[in-house]
């Protein structure tokens, strides 16, 4: 994640499930771990947590660092997300912004069979049955994963802005197929035995949207810099060729 040096803005986080209680971020140093703002108390809205914070004022590498005021069980806090502060805009500002589509949730909504990948153990049927994606009979049913992949793609967008390349349109689906996976194990098997896997797939998301997010700013700068150069004109003095034309 990339922020401007001095300003204000709103870290996210997909909420891990369990008791939490007094969750909140701030920023600190890598390694030193030496607090560069301070903490600020999280706001729970579906299942993202949200909180302002200020980004350093130096330019450099930082951590945000989610925690909460009381131990929960499985502990998933501390959980750290690295933030890049810079100065001045993110990106150049010549040629004018591309012309890129307003993305729908419908170009990155996963199909039911995508998220079953993720979650294989769960597509057991009631009889003992393992079917290739959800249905009726699994535990969740085909209808509930349907509306996790709903709060799922809204929990994703939120995280990007609201028009960018096409040609990332399949790494946030997949992205969304991992929200879901994470959200079915936080919301319908709350337990101790699978902590681990989905802090694992917690860190993968928070990894794929970080590279996602700057994969999106880097292709929008250089958008805008091509956008800017004026098309070569032919020299008539230092292209001989032109003159047999």
């Amino acid at each position: 994640m990339t922020v401007a040096a001095g300003t204000q803005f709103t870290a996210y986080l997909a909420d891990p499930g369990g008791d939490t209680v007094g969750v909140g971020a701030r920023i600190e140093v890598p390694v030193t771990r030496a607090i560069v703002s301070s903490f600020v108390s999280g706001t729970l809205s579906g299942a993202m947590w949200s909180a302002v914070l200020d980004a350093p004022g130096t330019p450099g590498e930082y951590l945000i660092v989610w925690m909460t005021t009381q131990p929960t069980d499985p502990p998933p806090f501390p959980i750290f997300v690295p933030v890049t502060a810079t100065m001045g805009p993110a990106a150049p500002t010549v040629g004018g912004e591309p012309d890129y589509p307003k993305v729908q949730p419908s170009d990155v909504y996963p199909t039911l069979e995508e998220v079953a990948i993720l979650e294989r153990t769960r597509t057991r049927g009631d009889d003992g049955t393992f079917y290739d994606t959800f249905n009726g009979q699994t535990w969740p049913t085909d209808t509930d994963v349907g509306a996790v992949i709903d709060t799922a793609v809204n929990l994703t967008l939120a995280q990007l802005r609201e028009d960018f390349n096409p040609l990332f349109y399949e790494q946030v689906k997949d992205m969304c197929a991992l929200q879901t996976a994470i959200l079915i194990e936080t919301s319908f098997f709350r337990n101790q035995e699978y902590a681990e896997r989905v802090s694992s797939w917690r860190i993968l998301l928070m990894q794929g949207m970080e590279g996602i997010k700057h994969s999106i700013e880097v292709d929008r700068a250089q958008a805008v810099v091509f956008a800017g150069m004026e098309p070569r004109q032919p020299d008539w003095d230092t292209d001989p060729w032109l003159w047999s034309m």
